[in-house]
């Protein structure tokens, strides 16, 4: 039976949810692929990538058997790869331990690699229909605005409190779909900028709407900046050949590879390096500043190989070294997207 907060909610959420493909199916491997796509992805941009991903690896056993390469060559442009490393182990691991059928009980599925408590509740509720609150920054806005609260719902107390005050409120309804609505009312209504308060279903027994204090909530974090990281690229061809590093310092990019580069030296020898110029690529944790070098004269390292040129759009690169290569006009922009 519907309660007071979940009857209009869910009215709003079958009367104006998008039609997204990933809600064509309650398949938990579906739901899975879709959910840690959207990790750090905007809906629009994921989707193009979750139908290449689906119509590749159409089940856990193909994924389980694919090559790394061949999974990180489909995430290129997606960054945060080590969310497709952990798909590709967490296949392997279903397929291993639990003989290819996707576990439903939630200590099961938290020891999948790359899934924590929101992903692991999202599968219960999405493809098993099981009560089970996925907490994301999307509901805690929501629910924030709603309570009026400016409590740290990141912490585990709050966080364990906020699922028990939604389990309550979900009563006998259909875990799937409370847990889609709350989603979706956050990304399309209760947004962080501009929320249109005016068509929300919940707007009359919201607190922060009553109140006229929208933005005030949720609880504002202090971001540090990005360390800013200089480093020196080299472009080296030679016989139609480009040189490549296999690995590079970092580890969140392991398996892609990369143009030489090292941290930026104010000591290059100008006759033997020709400067071409200097851009900045922006992650989320870190910024890059890359000053780029043209030269056929580079002590060459063990971890460094010539590819063909016309083997690049082939190869899984690291998305600035790859805006690089594009610049440069050695790869063209819709080159490796398949």
């Amino acid at each position: 039976m519907n309660t007071p907060f979940t009857q209009p909610l869910l009215q709003w959420y079958h009367t104006h949810k998008r039609d997204l493909v990933f809600r064509q199916s309650t398949d938990p491997y579906i739901i899975w692929i879709s959910e840690i796509m959207a990790q750090q992805t905007q809906i629009a941009t994921m989707i193009p990538y979750f139908e290449r991903w689906i119509q590749r690896f159409p089940n856990l056993r193909s994924l389980a058997e694919a090559d790394e390469a061949a999974v990180l060559k489909l995430w290129e442009g997606l960054g945060y790869y080590s969310r497709a490393r952990n798909l590709h182990k967490g296949a392997q691991m279903i397929m291993e331990k639990f003989n290819g059928v996707f576990p439903q009980d939630i200590d099961s599925i938290l020891s999948i690699p790359g899934i924590g408590d929101y992903t692991a509740n999202a599968i219960l509720s999405i493809a098993f229909h099981q009560p089970a609150i996925a907490i994301d920054g999307n509901v805690i806005r929501v629910m924030s605005r709603y309570e009026g609260s400016l409590l740290d719902y990141y912490k585990e107390k709050n966080k364990n409190a906020l699922k028990a005050d939604l389990l309550s409120k979900l009563g006998d309804d259909d875990p799937n779909s409370f847990t889609q609505a709350l989603m979706e009312l956050g990304a399309l209504i209760c947004t962080p900028k501009k929320a249109a308060c005016e068509q929300c279903p919940l707007r009359e027994s919201c607190k922060a709407f009553t109140t006229n204090t929208v933005y005030d909530y949720p609880l504002k974090k202090v971001r540090k900046p990005n360390p800013v990281e200089s480093y020196d690229v080299f472009i080296v061809v030679k016989k139609d050949h480009l040189l490549l590093a296999e690995r590079g310092d970092d580890t969140l990019m392991k398996g892609l590879k990369r143009l030489p580069q090292l941290p930026h030296s104010a000591s290059l020898h100008p006759e033997k390096f020709t400067f071409l110029f200097q851009e900045k690529h922006i992650y989320s944790h870190r910024t890059w500043i890359m000053n780029v070098y043209q030269t056929n004269e580079i002590d060459q390292r063990k971890e460094w190989t010539f590819y063909p040129l016309s083997a690049l759009s082939s190869l899984a690169l690291i998305g600035a070294h790859r805006k690089l290569l594009i610049r440069l006009g050695l790869l063209d922009a819709e080159q490796g997207i398949e």
